[in-house]
């Protein structure tokens, strides 16, 4: 379940909101809703939610969202995201949020969409393993003056990054 948390005092009506991040948010909080100006990031958020509609990517577990989207609808009526108030100091609104929490598990259960997200989070999580790996073996091995190269010929504009990955990768070790 991926949580987007906003607040009031963000400004310029929620920076996220033209950033795009509403539309990965399976629940969204507005936490501090005793802060002046609520109402307004309230309006500019429910407004927000209904622009991104039901095809939405998901998250994968390592902090990107997958290319590949889901429709969060079928037959039934789907899921739309909660927007929940909050005041994180007093602890208000947290009942409500445990409950989206629950709900939402809930639909991805009975949607057959839970074992959809968990195959693409453990895909996500054993492919990010393998680059780091792969770089880090690469890494240890490269040689270094010959490294140092082709970055100055690739910041001098001589040779495209994917050239001088190309070179680098054919090098003898």
């Amino acid at each position: 379940t991926t949580i987007v948390v906003a607040a009031p005092d963000q400004g310029d009506d929620i920076q996220a909101i033209k950033a795009g991040i509403l539309e990965i948010a399976d629940i969204l909080v507005l936490n501090k809703a005793d802060l002046p100006g609520v109402d307004r990031a309230e309006r500019a958020l429910c407004s927000a939610l209904e622009l991104a509609g039901t095809h939405r990517t998901f998250n994968d577990g390592s902090g990107h969202h997958r290319e590949q989207a889901i429709e969060l609808h079928d037959s039934r009526p789907g899921w739309r995201p909660p927007l929940i108030k909050t005041i994180a100091l007093s602890g208000e609104g947290t009942v409500e949020l445990h409950q989206s929490i629950a709900a939402h598990r809930q639909y991805l259960v009975d949607g057959k969409l839970w074992d959809a997200k968990n195959a693409a989070r453990l895909t996500s999580m054993l492919e990010k393993q393998l680059r780091e790996h792969l770089y880090q073996n690469w890494q240890n091995r490269v040689d270094q003056k010959a490294y140092k190269r082709a970055l100055k010929s690739v910041l001098s504009y001589r040779v495209s990054p994917y050239q001088a990955a190309i070179d680098l990768l054919k090098q003898p070790e």
